[in-house]
């Protein structure tokens, strides 16, 4: 007869070996566990791949896409980290999608995403500002050359 220990070993082999290992819900920490998603791609027919690895309460995501290659936050990451179901090539992989959010919700990305969207709301705000400036010099310099320079 198995002890409790061996039990409980048996039942992680099982979780890794479907893919799958909640550890918000075991309590148990979980060691590279992954959940790979293909994401649809605008520029070609194949999807994206985009896996989240859980590795000891952190996690990481990483995308094939051409900015993803080079580290960057790509579109097919950011609608998956928000648990955009329409991102996904496959519909079939709504239930994997939705355990890889219950990682990003143990995560500081809410913040982080809050932070990004308000730089960005802060930066367009800029840039229109700039915009109008800009327009309102052109105009200025428009009417004195019309009018004529002294």
């Amino acid at each position: 007869m198995a002890s409790g220990r061996e039990e409980v070993r048996k039942e992680i082999a099982r979780l890794y070996w479907i893919g799958y290992l909640d550890p918000t819900q075991t309590g148990r920490k979980a060691t590279n566990v992954e959940i790979a998603l293909k994401a649809r791609s605008s520029s070609r027919p194949e999807p994206y791949l985009v896996v989240f690895v859980w590795n000891n309460e952190t996690l990481s995501v990483s995308c094939d896409c051409p900015a993803g290659e080079v580290g960057q936050l790509c579109k097919h990451k950011l609608a998956l980290l928000q648990n955009d179901a329409s991102m996904l090539y496959n519909p079939n992989q709504k239930d994997d999608l939705a355990k890889a959010f219950k990682w990003v919700q143990t995560t500081s990305f809410s913040s982080l995403l809050n932070e990004l969207k308000e730089t960005e709301r802060q930066t367009e705000q800029t840039i229109a500002n700039a915009k109008k400036q800009l327009a309102s010099l052109k105009q200025k310099v428009g009417r004195l050359i019309r009018e004529g320079l002294k």
